[in-house]
């Protein structure tokens, strides 16, 4: 990937209505005063582009959708979140570290950790988690990006801070109960992530797998 940093304004923008299907896969994007990827329309500076339902939009990268990152935990080097946008569509996922966050609270993508591939159900949503090709460390920013099928890139989604492993809620809130979340993917080969929470640390959990 190509190393695109230092610029007074975004580090990649795609900016005409009738420019879809661009690529931005795999750089190191960091240190930009703008957004890492603005998908904007002409010098429309309009800050980071809101997810739609079904993202039905069209215009630069048809405003792609990106992912919205809820877990992550250092010690498995895995990561969760999710994805909607087109129905029944299958999507690259793409997963960065960063030493810090963009001021917008949106990322930019200095590291890259990996990638998946994820399939939208016909309600345009998908639930991900992927064990990362790269390691990333307590207190990392992490951040994602989704291309369509077609090759459109989305800007990066917003960050989420890598702590120390705590179970809360997509709010960020505590757990009040205990739960086992479906194991993602399954099937699998050769590995696969059970997440679970507690509402307490210290708790004793004991978890069994039938095949």
């Amino acid at each position: 990937g190509n190393i695109i940093t230092g610029n007074q304004g975004s580090g990649v923008h795609v900016e005409f209505s009738s420019s879809a299907f661009n690529s931005i896969l795999c750089n190191s994007i960091s240190g930009n005063q703008g957004l890492g990827i603005d998908l904007r329309l002409y010098s429309n500076l309009d800050g980071v582009t809101a997810n739609d339902d079904q993202d039905p939009d069209s215009g630069p990268n048809n405003f792609q959708n990106f992912p919205e990152l809820r877990w992550a935990d250092s010690g498995s080097s895995s990561i969760g979140g999710s994805l909607n946008s087109t129905p029944s569509t299958t999507f690259l996922v793409q997963l960065f570290a960063n030493a810090g966050c963009d001021a917008s609270g949106y990322g930019e993508g200095e590291t890259w950790l990996g990638s998946t591939e994820v399939t939208t159900g016909p309600d345009g949503n998908v639930d991900f988690a992927v064990i990362t090709d790269v390691a990333f460390a307590d207190g990392d920013y992490l951040t994602a990006t989704a291309t369509a099928d077609d090759g459109s890139t989305s800007e990066f989604s917003e960050c989420l801070q890598v702590s120390p492993a705590t179970a809360v809620e997509g709010d960020g809130t505590p757990v009040a109960r205990a739960a086992l979340h479906a194991a993602v993917p399954n099937p699998f080969n050769p590995s696969t992530v059970i997440r679970y929470d507690v509402p307490s640390p210290g708790a004793h959990v004991r978890i069994v797998v039938y095949d």
